[in-house]
């Protein structure tokens, strides 16, 4: 093992261990791990159908193990490739990320270490540098794009981002866009920006209606990422003192308690939104819990609560210098439009630089089907008049004296913009092609790096 990781050879381990292990070899870090599943019991404990599962088991976990090995010796090599060719003089790169072993064993004029991304958390970069020895820097290729020289006036930039109902059609999951928001979140702060989202803290909050029914919490986990790299994150130049705005429309925030107040601090701070202004509804119809929380479950009560994400979205939008878009449900939202792609629109009015993901479906997908006039279904009176509550919601809007576009005219408008192209509809400093494959790519590190490039020659000065 030792000589594996000395030579850089990819590793693989297969575990078959029952219970507990007294000592498990320091060195197998930074290793794929799989598991053995016929090891959960002996042979002579089992009866002949546990005799026939072991048997499957034993064929099936030999071809993963063999398929796991090539894999990671694919991968290996790719990232060590792709490094290295962007490593100088006194400069390694590495396709794993670094260890304690890796370095015992670096040359001693070495500066830099390049590993693949994502960078490593607070808990190695804390222990890693060897005692008494110069500071070796450690970086990823997204870490590097990310050192750019932010000018004064750029600070925040808006994610949009929920869970979408079509992503297994492009190959994804729910869990694949928490992870993947994660990852683009760090980057963007490690650029020095701050990151606004105008998500809901607390599950219980979630079932209030705001973003009903997703599964993950996106800002307690963008919350607990922002601590995990806290340590990374300490010696980024020019950044803000909070990293995360969390905009949360009225009257969402008024149920909020201490529980949900005490995650805010030296991660996020909390954008908590009043009524619009010229909200045109009495408090009779309103009729607020004690806390003034009002639930979305009459006509007048679903009306205020639309105008108040409107004009949420509206604020954020003034508050932020750009917009990344991705994910996003179609169904079971609030407002007049769902949320990731009424984001879209508003920044697309207001002309602020736009990034759209197409990898994980749902309303950011929509959006960039509808600037390529591409016929969508849900952009459509029959769908929306099939949503439970939407017509009674326009016809709230119509009684009170305010006209409501129609999803065909919503349609034919995004079509007309669309007409000059992505780049000059998009305004986000990436070229047509650039913004083509933005918007198809599957790979994680490539979108991040189109979307940092963009940043860079929309907003640098």
């Amino acid at each position: 093992m030792l000589e594996a990781k000395l030579a850089a050879r990819p590793l693989v381990l297969v575990d078959a261990i029952e219970a507990r292990v007294i000592r498990l070899f320091p060195y197998l870090g930074n290793a794929v791990t799989l598991r053995w599943r016929a090891a959960i019991a002996a042979a002579e404990s089992m009866d002949a159908a546990w005799i026939e599962r072991k048997k499957k088991w034993e064929a099936e976990d030999a071809a993963f193990v063999i398929e796991a090995a090539l894999l990671e010796a694919l991968r290996y090599q790719h990232e060590h490739r792709r490094l290295l060719r962007s490593i100088a003089k006194n400069e390694v790169a590495l396709g794993t990320p670094p260890e304690a072993l890796t370095f015992a064993h670096l040359p001693t004029s070495t500066t830099r270490v390049w590993y693949p991304d994502p960078p490593l958390g607070r808990e190695e970069l804390d222990r890693l540098q060897p005692t008494g020895a110069a500071k070796i820097d450690l970086t990823t290729p997204l870490s590097e794009l990310a050192r750019w020289k932010r000018p004064a006036g750029i600070q925040t930039v808006a994610v949009s981002l929920s869970t979408a109902p079509d992503t297994d059609l492009y190959g994804g999951s729910p869990e694949h866009l928490a992870t993947f928001a994660d990852d683009l979140v760090l980057y963007l702060l490690i650029a020095g920006l701050r990151v606004a989202y105008g998500g809901v803290l607390g599950l219980d909050a979630l079932q209030q209606g705001a973003i009903a029914g997703d599964d993950i919490n996106y800002v307690e986990r963008l919350l607990a990422m922002v601590r995990s790299h806290s340590l990374l994150l300490s010696g980024v130049a020019g950044k803000p003192p909070v990293p995360i705005e969390n905009w949360v429309a009225w009257p969402i925030h008024c149920r909020f308690g201490d529980a949900e107040l005490r995650n805010y601090g030296q991660e996020a701070t909390l954008k908590d939104l009043p009524a619009p202004p010229g909200l045109d509804v009495t408090a009779q119809e309103l009729n607020a819990n004690s806390n003034g929380f009002v639930p979305p479950d009459t006509p007048a009560r679903r009306y205020a609560w639309a105008r108040s994400l409107t004009y949420m979205r509206a604020c954020m939008q003034g508050g932020t210098s750009a917009r990344i878009a991705m994910g996003g449900r179609l169904k079971g939202y609030q407002g007049l439009w769902p949320g990731v792609l009424e984001e879209g629109i508003i920044a697309l009015r207001a002309g602020e630089p736009l990034y759209l993901l197409g990898l994980f479906g749902g309303a950011a997908r929509l959006l960039i089907d509808a600037l390529r006039g591409e016929p969508r279904e849900e952009l459509t009176s029959a769908w929306l008049s099939a949503l439970p509550g939407s017509d009674e919601l326009r016809h709230e809007y119509g009684r009170r004296g305010h006209k409501v576009q129609t999803p065909e005219d919503l349609a034919i408008e995004l079509k007309e913009r669309g007409t000059v192209g992505l780049s000059a509809v998009l305004n986000n400093g990436l070229s047509e092609d650039e913004n083509s494959e933005l918007v198809s790519s599957d790979d994680p590190q490539r979108i991040v790096a189109l979307i940092l490039s963009g940043l860079r020659n929309k907003l640098a000065p």
